[in-house]
C-alpha cells in the first residue's frame, strides 16, 4: 500500500527537519483529527481552545469550545491569546481576521492515510516530540499492514459508503469517493468502491443519483451516520429506504447498515480501529 514506503523512510531516517526552538505552548485546535494527535503526543496541556468538532479524547471536550466550521468565535479565540491556531481549508475565510489579530495559523489538510502519518510527524516537529510521533507512526503502519495482508485474503466485495443523503428519503446522495482516506479504509477492509472517478479527477465525495447506485451493484451498504444516534426505529427505516431502492432487483444488496459513527472519518489514531470495524460489517459472515 502507498504507506510502505513512508515506513521505509521513517525506520532510516531522523526528522526531516529540526525541531522549531520555540514550540507553541498555547495552541487552540479547531481540527479534529489534529486535537486528537496532540493528546496522543503528550501535548494536550498545550491545548488552549478546540471546535465544537473536537469531542477526542475525552479531555478535549474540557477545553473551551469555539465553534464549528462556519461559525468560528473568532473575540473568544483571540482572547485565549493563542500563539497557535490549527485550521483546515474549509476555515478560509477565518484567516484573514485572526491574522489582524496577530495570531499565528497553520493548515491541516489530511485526505488520506499518508497524510495522517504526514500529519501526525508535522504535529510532532512542531511541539518538540519527534521521536514520539516516529513511534506512533510504525506502530500505526505495523497495524494496518497486518489489517491489509490478512484482508487481502478474503473475497472482495462491492461496497458503497454513503456520507449523506436527505433525511426522510434517499435524495441528493453523497457516498465517499476512491482514493481519499474513507475510500482507502474501505479498500483496506476488504472491499470495492463502486463510486468511480474519471481518470486524473480527485474527490473526497461525490455525488450518485438512485439508478447510479442500481446500475453499481453494490453487495454491501454502509449509510455512516454522524449527526446524532439514531433510535432503532429510525435505524430500521433508513434501512428500509435502501431495501425499497433496490425492492425490483434480482440481486439486492447482501447486506445493508445505518451506521451510526461520527468517528470513522476522522482520519486519526484510530485508523485501524475503523477499518476493522468496517471489515466485520463486510466479511461478519465469512
Amino acid at each position: 500500500m502507498a504507506w510502505a514506503g513512508l515506513l521505509a523512510f521513517l525506520a532510516a531516517a531522523g526528522p526531516v527537519s529540526s525541531p522549531t526552538k520555540q514550540t507553541p505552548t498555547r495552541i487552540v485546535s479547531l481540527v479534529p483529527h489534529a486535537t486528537e494527535i496532540l493528546f496522543a503526543l503528550g501535548a494536550g496541556d498545550r491545548v488552549a481552545g478546540v471546535s465544537d468538532g473536537c469531542l477526542w479524547p475525552a479531555e478535549a471536550r474540557q477545553k473551551p469550545h469555539l465553534g464549528g466550521v462556519f461559525d468560528v468565535k473568532i473575540d473568544e479565540i483571540a482572547a485565549l491569546k493563542p500563539d497557535l491556531v490549527l485550521l483546515t481549508k474549509s476555515h478560509l475565510l477565518h484567516r484573514r481576521p485572526l491574522a489582524e489579530r496577530g495570531i499565528p495559523t497553520k493548515t491541516i489538510e489530511t485526505n488520506s492515510i499518508n497524510e495522517a502519518f504526514v500529519t501526525i510527524q508535522d504535529l510532532a516537529l512542531l511541539v518538540g516530540r519527534y521521536e514520539a510521533g516516529r513511534k506512533m507512526i510504525l506502530q500505526m503502519v505495523d497495524e494496518l499492514n497486518a489489517l491489509y495482508q490478512k484482508n487481502s485474503r478474503m473475497k472482495r466485495r462491492r461496497a458503497l459508503l454513503c456520507v449523506g443523503h436527505e433525511r426522510e428519503a434517499l435524495k441528493r446522495i453523497f457516498v465517499a469517493a476512491p482514493n481519499n482516506y474513507l475510500g482507502e479504509i474501505l479498500s483496506v477492509a476488504g472491499a470495492d468502491n463502486v463510486a468511480a472517478l474519471p481518470p486524473g479527477e480527485y474527490g473526497i465525495v461525490l455525488p450518485m443519483s438512485r439508478e447510479e447506485i442500481v446500475q453499481a451493484k453494490p453487495e454491501i451498504i454502509v449509510d455512516l451516520l454522524t449527526a446524532e444516534e439514531p433510535s432503532d426505529a429510525e435505524r430500521q427505516r433508513i434501512e428500509g429506504l435502501w431495501r425499497d431502492l433496490f425492492a425490483t432487483e434480482a440481486e439486492p444488496p447482501r447486506r445493508i447498515y445505518a451506521l451510526y459513527d461520527p468517528y470513522l472519518p476522522v482520519p486519526g489514531m484510530r485508523i485501524a480501529d475503523s477499518i476493522r470495524k468496517l471489515t466485520r460489517l463486510i466479511h461478519y459472515d465469512e
